[in-house]
């Protein structure tokens, strides 16, 4: 019974949680912080475009990856990219500069991004400017739902 009540409870209080990415620094210490913050902190340049699942041209807008990054001391280290899922993928050093600039993103249109938008945060390359993105190491870089960044080991 008790494991139910737990259970519940869990995820009553994950959605509330949801705008919030954890991010494990280059010492080890974990960082909790809201999205919306991060954005504000480390802003990034609008991306518009299409995607392979938002075929529709959308507004994006969040956090720049690369600063984010550099913050926390990762830029120059593989990172894992987690998502709600536990779906993960490993960013190599220097791999971003072949995004060309992609964002974390928070907001769709000016809408914060909801977990039936790909959110509440969402690694968005700029694929009409860079079509020759549109391969398969792009896309599975392109985390949706992202929950936490970690370096790798």
């Amino acid at each position: 019974m008790l494991r139910w009540i737990m259970a519940l409870v869990v995820g009553f209080v994950f959605p509330v949680m949801a705008d919030e990415l954890s991010i494990i620094d280059s010492q080890g210490e974990r960082h909790l912080v809201k999205t919306h913050l991060l954005a504000q902190q480390f802003p990034a340049a609008p991306v518009v475009t299409a995607n392979p699942w938002a075929p529709e041209v959308h507004q994006y807008t969040g956090i720049n990856i690369e600063s984010l990054l550099d913050h926390y001391g990762l830029a120059d280290t593989r990172v894992r990219l987690i998502a709600l899922d536990n779906y993960s993928v490993v960013l190599e050093p220097g791999e971003l500069a072949t995004l060309r600039q992609p964002i974390l993103a928070t907001q769709k249109d000016g809408r914060p991004l909801t977990r039936r938008d790909f959110g509440p945060t969402w690694l968005i390359v700029d694929f009409d400017q860079h079509p020759d993105l549109d391969v398969e190491r792009t896309r599975n870089l392109s985390v949706w739902q992202l929950a936490e960044i970690a370096p790798e080991q």
